[in-house]
């Protein structure tokens, strides 16, 4: 995993994280479930790694970034409530 867009929400006291367009960067070109991908360019991870007309990603993708993805969640969220300094 390279990136990944994360939207915060507010509404109500409850916040809403999302994160959108993840994507991958490899230097080499190669073919993967029928897609291909061009060096130094991104593939985006619901290209490769989401089953067909469910919109959930598959499991091999949870397994091997689900820890990662929610540890920059939970770093995220300790940034949005983490008191600073600032007084705007």
């Amino acid at each position: 995993m390279e990136g990944a867009k994360l939207i915060s929400e507010n509404k109500d006291g409850r916040t809403r994280l999302t994160i959108k367009d993840i994507y991958l960067i490899d230097g080499a070109s190669y073919e993967l479930y029928n897609v291909s991908t061009n060096p130094n360019k991104p593939t985006y991870a619901h290209e490769i790694y989401v089953k067909n007309c469910k919109g959930v990603f598959k499991n091999n993708f949870l397994k091997k970034h689900g820890k990662l993805l929610n540890d920059i969640i939970l770093k995220e969220i300790k940034n949005l409530t983490k008191p600073t300094d600032d007084d705007w």
